[in-house]
């Protein structure tokens, strides 16, 4: 059904309820009288209802008009909302819709959001945690604006900014033999109980990057998505971990149980900022965005651990 009124129509049924008179109505809407008083009866030709009634010098509201302005006003509201909304967009701020592919994001990240609102105050920054297992399915589906991801990607719908890496061990209880080892060789997994964020082998990094192409399989393997919980567990000799150093390095400093690189080099992962292209450009080219991403990666917990230099890649 096609609208019988415009916003036009909607701003002098206001305009006029507001002033009590056509002539004041045309001053405010800067419009002659007689144009007013022509898209009046313009109006009321098209509902087929009288919206006013004119009472000495005053027009007052037929209870059909006081329809029509209960529905013009709240119109109206929306209509400036959304202007004053898209142009805080263009000019200063918009929201950004983020998730971290690691839960161990999720301790890092919140500190660095009071830094960025106090250059930002107009920009809002949502955490969709619920997003954490499907970074850049939920990225392309336009449910979150920025995917921190620790998977690499290849896809030409987006571009990702390195940020920084850090590296994967293994964490065992003082007691465990590995305690006693400099380095272990993936294969050592296949006699251990293993503690994992995600048990779900295409969503682990541990069995995609480490195991997998090893063709190690555990003889057990628990899913346990707490990085606390893990610790709590190894420490109490119930199995081992694949953690990141720099989230166990207070553990390790307190004696509580050791970290014990994988393989001679060791395992290292790269965290990247993940954004969608569109139409040819960048949600990072934003000013917000572009320093939200900065902050990441000169202030992340792991930029401090293991830098990346700055450089974009698709």
């Amino acid at each position: 059904m096609t609208p019988l009124l415009e916003v036009r129509h909607l701003q002098l049924v206001d305009a006029i309820a507001e002033t009590g008179t056509v002539t004041a109505a045309a001053l405010r809407l800067h419009v002659t009288q007689s144009a007013l008083s022509h898209q009046l009866r313009d109006i009321e030709s098209r509902l087929e209802v009288k919206l006013f009634d004119r009472l000495g010098r005053r027009m007052v509201l037929t209870p059909a008009g006081a329809r029509v302005r209960e529905s013009a006003r709240a119109i109206l509201q929306d209509l400036v909302s959304a202007e004053l909304e898209i142009r805080r967009l263009t000019n200063d701020g918009g929201t950004i819709r983020l998730c971290t592919q690691c839960n161990t994001g999720y301790h890092w990240l919140p500190p660095l959001l009071k830094q960025f609102h106090t250059r930002h105050p107009s920009t809002e920054v949502q955490i969709c945690v619920e997003a954490t297992p499907r970074p850049l399915a939920a990225l392309l589906a336009g449910e979150i604006d920025l995917a921190i991801m620790t998977n690499p990607v290849r896809d030409r719908r987006v571009t990702a900014r390195e940020l920084f890496r850090d590296e994967l061990v293994a964490i065992v209880a003082n007691s465990h033999p590995w305690a006693q080892q400099r380095w272990i060789k993936p294969s050592a997994f296949a006699a251990e109980h293993l503690f994992i964020y995600s048990a779900d082998r295409s969503d682990s990094y541990t069995f995609r990057y480490i195991l997998g192409p090893a063709g190690v399989e555990p003889a057990r393997v628990s899913e346990v998505p707490l990085t606390e919980a893990i610790i709590e567990l190894v420490k109490a000799g119930l199995g081992v971990g694949v953690v990141a150093r720099w989230a166990v390095d207070p553990a390790v400093k307190a004696g509580q149980l050791t970290a014990v690189r994988i393989t001679k080099t060791g395992v290292f992962r790269s965290w990247t900022a993940v954004m969608r292209r569109t139409e040819g450009k960048r949600q990072g080219d934003q000013p917000w965005m572009q320093h939200f991403i900065e902050l990441l990666a000169a202030h992340g917990l792991p930029a401090r651990v293991q830098p990346m230099p700055a450089r974009r890649r698709a």
